[in-house]
């Protein structure tokens, strides 16, 4: 199992959260398992991501 974490700053979390949330399927069907979504405390447009595949192995979807 591969996972991926990544911390990314956002303009605004709430935009961002929409956009992330509608690409679901896309992401699927490119092999993602799973995902959690955080933030830094106190810091709400700073958001941590992990991810997790089967593989690193990806099929051009995007």
């Amino acid at each position: 199992m591969i996972k991926v974490f990544i911390k990314h700053k956002v303009e605004n979390a709430s935009k961002w959260r929409v956009a992330f949330d509608d690409f679901l399927k896309q992401r699927q069907s490119a092999g993602e398992l799973s995902y959690s979504v955080g933030h830094v405390p106190n810091e709400l447009n700073v958001i941590c991501l992990i991810f997790e595949w089967d593989t690193v192995d990806m099929p051009v979807c995007f």
